[in-house]
């Protein structure tokens, strides 16, 4: 058996499976020596997929999730292009932190990135109360800032101009996870990133959330808790139609909605990042 150690947004994540992993580069950035983990994974590739049962809990386009015995049976599918169909490859079963992973891979290579989305990590992060939101993190002198948009608005964009501007480091270019530390809303790096291929490891505690929008002119107020609440809850990760992990999403967004959240009409350029700055760093 082989067994690797990671820890994300605090959380000690030990994956045992009877055979390698193979690794992408960014999971290894956050691995960990052997340690008491929150939440332990067996991987088993050389068996059929557990049948689901009857009760089912909840279905999206590439998960259903069921209830069997006490236990959830989650299966996450991928998309046949041949069939026209979602084909499932993986059941994860289990509760509590301690899961059992099935996975039924043809070329018999079981990938990190398979495993953390089969896994579907950011449901298990809502168990501890933190969540991942979709978000260019960026930290400049110890504090971050996280730039939350729609596609193509300029998320990355903003975070390639504060380090361009300002000397901020990027995290991450697509996503973070936020959670309540000591009082304190803390932005946490993550081994995903989408398309922006940029991921680090690092936390810093939140300066400002800041939603985007293209403009003529750059623009900039603070957002009431009630505006701010509606926005970031569009922005986490969680299943809506599952209730219990809607209302764990639900109840991050309202704490993270009391720290300093704002709306930024920009342009792509320079004075956009001073206007922020000024505004984070006159506090």
């Amino acid at each position: 058996m082989f067994s690797s150690y990671y820890a994300i947004a605090d959380i000690v994540l030990e994956i045992t499976a009877d055979t390698p992993i193979q690794g992408h580069g960014a999971l290894k950035k956050f691995s960990v020596g052997k340690t008491a983990p929150d939440v332990s994974v067996q991987i088993i590739t050389d068996q059929v997929l557990p049948e689901s049962g009857n009760q089912l809990l909840f279905q999206e386009e590439r998960r259903a999730v069921y209830e069997k015995n006490g236990e959830r049976l989650q299966y996450c599918c991928y998309f046949d292009t041949k069939g026209k169909r979602y084909v499932p490859y993986s059941c994860l079963v289990g509760k509590n932190g301690d899961y059992r992973l099935f996975i039924r891979w043809e070329n018999g290579k079981i990938w990190d990135t398979m495993v953390l989305d089969a896994l579907d990590f950011p449901d298990i992060l809502l168990s501890f109360g933190a969540a991942v939101i979709h978000s260019s993190f960026v930290i400049k002198d110890g504090k971050a800032i996280l730039f939350t948009a729609d596609k193509q608005v300029g998320k990355s964009t903003q975070a390639l101009l504060w380090r361009q501007y300002a000397g901020a480091k990027i995290m991450n270019g697509d996503r973070a996870v936020i959670k309540m530390k000591d009082g304190v809303l803390v932005a946490f790096g993550v081994p995903f990133c989408g398309s922006s291929d940029i991921c680090e490891k690092g936390q810093a505690p939140v300066a400002a959330i800041v939603e985007l929008s293209q403009g003529k002119e750059n623009r900039l107020f603070p957002l009431s808790p009630s505006q701010a609440f509606r926005s970031l809850l569009g922005k986490l990760s969680y299943h809506v139609r599952d209730r219990e992990k809607a209302q764990k999403a639900a109840d991050i967004a309202a704490a993270a909605s009391e720290s300093h959240v704002y709306h930024l009409s920009c342009l792509p350029d320079e004075d956009a990042v001073r206007l922020l700055e000024e505004e984070i760093w006159k506090r």
